[in-house]
């Protein structure tokens, strides 16, 4: 996020002990509202890393090329694709269903294996003596969901992480128009997954968010019924897309799907309340 070194986002939060503070948050808020923004602070016109933040805009692509009906997806299935799982039992065995109506196998997913984010389903592997796969990585279901997309496009498997790809040039395509008149200023930089994600303005996150929520007539049609479909997905089934203890699942789950949300590593957060037409940008500097 290069900017001036005499720029600097307020301070966010203040972590006190005892009558001082200890140590504080710096980074920069904002929320947009029926396409404008209504609350700001920092510096929303500096460029952030998405990170899987953009995993909505990269389901979108395979949905709308149709994969729901050519793979049979449910709505776990959706929501897998938009997640940064946990690698718990019921994530993998959603992640292996979808393998399994693409008659691919783990060694096709382009990112790599980790030990589950979950830390009872990480011991349960160290326990039977098994060593984590591709599978149990918290983007198996983005990554499995683009394998979809690609076959959808009639273009090839292998390179589906290539920001050439003609997958990932269609997901570009989504990410900048619901970006609105940012999209144009939109970066591509690679994930820790492999996989491509974007740089942008705080308040072009907060407006694509607020689209996906409540997307505009001026969208394609795919594209607004591709949103409502994952929606869905991801409100019937906030386990999937985070898991036990975690934030993003606790959120979706305490509002009954009225508000839904998605972390990205190193700081980002966002959010969308699809009744009200809100978006919510969040990166804290540190990456916390």
């Amino acid at each position: 996020m290069p900017r001036p070194e005499s720029e600097v986002n307020p301070v966010l939060l203040e972590l006190e002990r005892g009558s001082g503070v200890e140590a504080f948050h710096r980074g920069a808020v904002c929320v947009v509202r029926d396409d404008q923004v209504t609350y700001s602070r920092g510096l929303t016109d500096a460029r952030y890393y998405l990170r899987s933040g953009a995993k909505w805009f990269q389901a979108l692509a395979n949905v709308d090329a149709g994969s729901i009906d050519r793979f049979g997806l449910d709505d776990p299935a959706l929501a897998l694709m938009c997640a940064s799982h946990g690698g718990e039992p019921a994530h993998v065995a959603v992640a292996q269903r979808m393998l399994a109506a693409l008659e691919a196998t783990e060694g096709d997913l382009v990112c790599g294996p980790h030990w589950p984010l979950h830390a009872p389903s990480a011991a349960a592997l160290r326990e039977r003596g098994e060593a984590p796969g591709r599978i149990h990585n918290n983007c198996s279901g983005k990554h499995a969901g683009m394998l979809m997309g690609a076959d959808l496009l009639g273009a090839e498997r292998r390179g589906y992480d290539d920001p050439a790809h003609p997958l990932q040039r269609r997901i570009l395509e989504i990410m900048a128009g619901f970006a609105g008149d940012a999209g144009s200023a939109i970066e591509v930089a690679i994930d820790g997954c492999g996989a491509p994600t974007f740089i942008m303005s705080l308040e072009a996150m907060a407006r694509a968010y607020a689209r996906f929520g409540a997307p505009p007539a001026s969208l394609p049609r795919g594209w607004r019924s591709g949103a409502e479909s994952l929606r869905r997905a991801v409100a019937s089934a906030p386990h999937l897309i985070a898991g036990q203890g975690r934030f993003c699942t606790a959120l979706i789950e305490s509002t009954r799907g009225a508000v839904l949300c998605k972390v990205g590593a190193e700081g980002f957060y966002g959010a969308m309340v699809p009744r009200q037409n809100l978006g919510i940008a969040v990166h804290v500097d540190d990456g916390s």
